[in-house]
């Protein structure tokens, strides 16, 4: 068998999730990498042609790909954020979409000189910044609620309104000016185009209606839930395009904006699954997206291009974004970051690729200079705003949190106690409860609380975006803290949700202990339940944080000393490791050890027969 479809799967799906683990670890932003990449299995090495090796299939695989990214970016899509950002998001759309379009314009014909036509078209791809570049870099660099929701409205919002103008701009070009120089047709041509995309949103409406009756009447089995919205996605997708080109887009959106705000039982877990997969599908755009570019197509381009490409990065966006975001009551700071952030993606890829080629074969001057230059602004915009976007957030003070911090959950003197000693260590640390008096300890000591039910669907709204990487329930309930760790566990991660023991020594017996995956790591000690930890407190045990020198230079393998309880480590690089029943931490030489020590009076022999004790 040809090699070729293994080539691929090599490069595209194996190579794109391990670009995407590389970017986690180096904290590189993978879209950065994923195009580089993308360049040395095509250019570079020609490994793979996706151009000529699938043909128009890849037009197809390309538009239906990007279906299920603006599907699941609308599903992310609250309308409960959309009340702190309503402002800003309606001048971003409202104002910003057509003043990006109209200098994007002005900078191709004035700068690169391309006719009127191509440069209008030009202009209309550059209003597209897109989910699959936005959100993965959000996923990447934390940033603070209120611009983490200006640029995702921003980008799933302008995806398919850029991707309809860019269409309506070019049906006009290409079939209406020929016939009517005056420009009557462009009237009649709007027309079909709102009507288009007005039939397709209540097609999306009533498919999202739909799915929610059929859930929660219990008419779909569980097992067949992602794959029907999957299906009905991408059937609106082409349902939609038959319309209208490019109106499927818009069509996947509302569906999922209207299924992410109907409230459906266990959509969540569902939206979860997709989120995987629509991170596997940007890293194969994005692969095939670079690899098929091919140095040839830029021997011939003016050096124009370059300058156009510095224009539209440093003034075309910032100076729409800041022109329709004054006084619009948003800090300078917001406005700068976003007027910054604007990287194109597959979209604007895919519609320079349709448009240039028919523009050009229409004998527009210029029209064969769209395609490098939306090329050459997308890899430029990928890799520069890519790789600021942290150290401009962080100059702004709009990041999330640079060091990872600790959610904990339950106000109890044990609870205040440490978070109190963890943030005298530099360690975020936000506590929550139900009860604002139990939080009224830990507010007089500066410590950041919040009184929600941290399982309500209201508490993502409380909470800003990257409030923290690890969790630790320690209430008094049990079955409520493996609960909390169970509704964290998938988007922290299993290994950074933690609960206190189990009560009555349940907590040593694998056998009466809840399976992993229904409940945190047991931390510290199996006889550290709620009760014991808090008797302890009382009795004068107490938290302490132990530095490199206090360890007499060499803190070792093994962090347990005599008598001391370790309950984490606090990494040289912010990371921090739980000492837990199911994994014994280890630290090194410039690490922190945080742990629970008795009285200097109490012998360990002592020490460790009470927490022996049932």
């Amino acid at each position: 068998m040809d090699g070729t479809l293994f080539i691929f799967v090599a490069t595209t799906i194996v190579g794109g999730v391990a670009a995407q683990w590389v970017g986690w670890r180096t904290r590189i932003p993978p879209i950065v990498l994923l195009f580089g990449l993308g360049l040395v299995v095509g250019p570079v090495t020609g490994l793979i042609r996706p151009g000529e090796q699938l043909g128009h299939g890849l037009e197809v695989i390309v538009g239906m790909a990007v279906a299920v990214v603006v599907f699941e970016g609308g599903l992310k899509l609250d309308l409960r954020e959309l009340r702190e950002v309503k402002v800003g998001i309606s001048r971003l759309v409202v104002l910003g979409l057509p003043l990006n379009w109209l200098f994007g314009t002005l900078a191709a014909h004035w700068i690169v000189g391309v006719g009127w036509g191509p440069s209008v078209l030009f202009g209309a791809i550059m209003v597209v910044t897109g989910p699959t570049v936005i959100l993965p870099l959000l996923r990447q660099v934390r940033l603070k609620r209120r611009p983490a929701s200006l640029l995702k409205w921003e980008a799933v919002v302008n995806d398919p309104f850029g991707a309809m103008i860019a269409v309506l701009v070019l049906e006009y070009l290409i079939v209406v000016a020929p016939h009517e120089p005056d420009g009557s047709g462009a009237v009649a041509l709007l027309g079909r185009v709102m009507l288009a995309l007005l039939a397709s949103g209540i097609m999306a409406l009533a498919a999202a209606l739909a799915v929610r009756h059929a859930f929660h009447r219990d008419k779909v089995p569980e097992v067949l839930r992602t794959p029907l919205l999957l299906a009905g996605a991408l059937g609106l997708y082409a349902a939609a395009n038959l319309l209208q080109a490019e109106a499927g887009l818009f069509a996947a959106t509302v569906f999922g904006l209207a299924l992410a705000n109907l409230q459906i039982t266990g959509l969540k877990p569902l939206s979860r699954n997709k989120e995987s997969l629509s991170t596997m599908l940007v890293s194969a755009l994005f692969i095939l997206l670079a690899a098929n570019l091919s140095f040839a197509d830029f021997e011939t381009v003016p050096w124009a291009v370059a300058v156009l490409v510095g224009v539209v990065l440093v003034a075309v966006r910032p100076a729409a974004i800041l022109i329709a975001t004054l006084w619009s009551g948003l800090p300078w700071r917001e406005r700068l970051l976003v007027a910054w952030i604007g990287p194109r993606g597959i979209v604007a890829a895919a519609l320079a690729g349709i448009a240039g080629g028919r523009l050009a074969d229409a004998g527009y001057r210029g029209a064969d200079l769209i395609e490098p230059m939306v090329y050459a602004v997308i890899a430029a915009s990928v890799v520069f705003q890519g790789m600021t976007l942290g150290p401009l957030a962080r100059r702004l003070g709009l990041r999330g949190g640079s060091r990872p911090g600790i959610l904990i959950v339950g106000a109890n003197p044990w609870t205040t106690r440490l978070a109190q000693v963890l943030g005298e260590a530099g360690v975020p640390v936000l506590m929550a409860d139900q009860s604002w008096a139990a939080l009224r300890p830990a507010r007089e000591h500066d410590i950041p609380g919040l009184a929600v039910e941290i399982l309500s669907a209201e508490v993502e709204a409380a909470l800003d975006s990257g409030f923290a990487d690890y969790v630790l329930a320690a209430t008094e309930d049990d079955a409520y803290n493996a609960l909390v760790c169970a509704r964290f566990a998938p988007e922290l991660g299993r290994e950074r949700v933690h609960q206190l023991a189990l009560a009555h020594g349940k907590s040593r017996d694998s056998r009466r202990l809840p399976e992993l995956d229904w409940r945190g790591k047991i931390v510290a000690a199996p006889g550290l339940d709620f009760a014991t930890a808090n008797d302890l407190l009382r009795e004068g045990w107490r938290f302490e944080v132990r530095h490199p020198q206090a360890l007499d230079g060499s803190i070792g393998d093994q962090v347990r000393g005599p008598g001391d309880l370790p309950l984490m480590i606090l990494k040289e690089d912010g990371r921090i490791v739980f000492n837990t029943r199911e994994r014994t931490a280890r630290a090194r030489d410039g690490d922190c050890l945080v742990y629970f020590a008795p009285p200097p009076e109490e012998s360990p022999a002592r020490a460790d027969a009470r927490l022996a004790a049932d």
